[in-house]
C-alpha cells in the first residue's frame, strides 16, 4: 500500500507568517542620531531573518511596496544609524518565514513603533533648590556643556512644576532670571504649599527651536509650623532658671507656649497639655519659685497663627542645691552646752525658722534653752 506524502504548514488567518512586533527602541550614544531597535522572536519555529523599515514619523507609506532599511537581520535587535536630532520616527518590522506554504515567504509588516531622537540642545545641569520660606523656594541651574555636534547653546529656559510627577509638563518661561548667555538661571516660586513635595522640570530652549531633555529637581517644602529647637539653660539657680531656644525652621514671627512640671508627660498625653504661659514673643523665658535640687520637664511649642501650632518640643533640667549637707554639719557650741540641732541652719525659701539650743547646768548656773530665729535668704 502506497502512503500519500502529506505536509502540514501552520499559517496565519490569511496564510501569511504571523507579524512580529517591535518591543522597544532605545536611544544610544547621545541619543541624537543612533538608536537600537529590539524585539522578541516571532511565534513558531519557522522564523529565519527579519527586515526593518525606518521612516520619518507620520509619513504615509504603502507597506506592500517599500524597500526595507535593514534586511536579512539574523538576531533580535538592530542598530539604527543616520538619524536626525530632535526628530520622530516610525519603525516597522517583518519576519521572513523559512517554511513551505506561506505567502511570498514574509509576514505582514508590524504596526508602527514611534520614537523621537534627542535634541542637540543639551539639558540643564547642576540643578538645585533653596527653601526660602514655608511657601517659597528658589531653583537654580546651568546650561548643559557645549560638546561636539551641538546645534546651538540654549538662549532661554522653559520649566514646569507641580505636586505630582508629570509625564506631560506645561512649560512657562516667565520668571526666569540670570545671565542666559553664560547659561545660568534661577527662578523664584511663591505660593507653594507647606509640607508638600514638588517636582520641578526645566529644559533648555535652543536657537533651532528645539527643547533639550528635561532635568528634574524634587524638593519638599518645610512644615507649616515647626517646633522650637535647641531648648537650653542660660542660667540656673536653686529656685529659678532662665530658658532660651531657637525658633523653629521657617517659623519666623511665631509666638511660644510653655508648660513645665516635675513629672514627665507621656507621648500619648502630649495633646492634652494645657500651656501655663502663652504669647511669649521672644525665644527666652525665666522660671521662678522652683524647688531646689529638683528635676523639671519643660514642654515648648510654636504658635504660627494662620499656619497652626507645632508639636511640643521637650527638655529637662535640675535646679541647684544649697551647696552643703545639713545632715553632716558640725554641732554648734554655746557656753558650756551643746546644741541639739546642727548648723549651718537649713531652711525653706520664704519661711521663718527657729532652733532651740539647750545649755545644761554647769554647777554655777542652771541649764537654759536658747532660741535662734532666722529667715532664709
Amino acid at each position: 500500500m502506497t502512503r500519500p506524502n502529506i505536509r502540514f504548514a501552520f499559517c496565519g488567518a490569511d496564510g501569511a507568517c504571523p507579524a512580529p512586533e517591535v518591543a522597544a527602541v532605545t536611544l544610544t550614544g547621545t541619543g541624537t542620531n543612533t538608536a537600537l531597535a529590539s524585539w522578541e522572536a516571532a511565534a513558531g519555529d519557522f522564523a529565519n531573518t527579519y527586515d526593518l523599515y525606518v521612516v520619518a514619523q507620520g509619513t504615509a507609506v504603502d507597506l506592500d511596496n517599500v524597500t526595507p532599511t535593514y534586511s536579512g537581520i539574523e538576531g533580535l535587535s538592530q542598530a539604527i544609524t543616520g538619524l536626525e536630532p530632535y526628530t520622530g520616527y516610525d519603525v516597522y518590522l517583518r519576519v521572513k518565514c523559512d517554511a513551505d506554504g506561506y505567502d511570498d515567504g514574509y509576514s505582514p509588516w508590524s504596526e508602527a513603533y514611534t520614537f523621537r531622537t534627542n535634541s542637540n540642545c543639551r539639558q540643564p545641569v547642576d540643578a538645585g533648590y533653596e527653601l526660602v520660606s514655608r511657601t517659597e523656594a528658589r531653583i537654580s541651574w546651568t546650561n548643559g556643556s557645549l560638546e561636539s555636534g551641538i546645534v546651538s547653546q540654549a538662549n532661554n529656559f522653559q520649566y514646569g512644576y507641580g505636586t505630582s510627577e508629570q509625564s506631560e509638563v506645561v512649560l512657562d518661561a516667565e520668571g526666569v532670571t540670570g545671565d542666559i548667555a553664560a547659561g545660568t538661571a534661577t527662578v523664584d516660586l511663591d505660593g507653594l504649599t507647606p509640607d508638600a513635595t514638588y517636582w520641578f522640570y526645566v529644559a533648555n530652549r535652543c536657537e533651532d527651536g528645539s527643547n533639550s531633555p528635561y532635568t528634574l529637581v524634587t524638593f519638599t517644602m518645610p512644615e507649616a509650623c515647626a517646633a522650637p529647637a535647641n531648648i537650653h539653660l542660660e542660667s540656673v539657680g536653686r529656685y529659678e532658671a532662665d530658658l532660651a531656644w531657637d525658633e523653629g525652621a521657617y517659623s519666623t514671627g511665631a509666638t511660644y507656649e510653655l508648660y513645665w512640671s516635675t513629672e514627665a508627660v507621656d507621648d500619648a498625653d502630649l495633646d492634652a497639655i494645657e500651656p501655663m504661659v502663652t504669647g511669649i514673643a521672644d525665644a527666652a523665658y525665666s522660671l521662678t519659685l522652683l524647688q531646689r535640687e529638683t528635676t523639671y520637664h519643660v514642654y515648648l511649642r510654636s504658635n504660627c497663627g494662620d499656619y497652626g501650632i507645632s508639636d511640643w518640643a521637650e527638655a529637662s533640667f535640675t535646679t541647684e542645691g544649697l551647696g552643703y549637707d545639713c545632715s553632716s554639719a558640725d554641732p554648734i557650741t554655746i557656753g558650756n552646752g551643746t546644741s541639739s540641732t546642727y548648723g549651718p541652719v537649713c531652711g525653706w525659701y520664704g519661711y521663718e525658722r527657729h532652733a532651740y539650743i539647750y545649755t545644761p547646768a554647769d554647777g554655777l548656773t542652771d541649764g537654759v534653752i536658747n532660741q535662734l530665729a532666722w529667715n532664709y535668704t
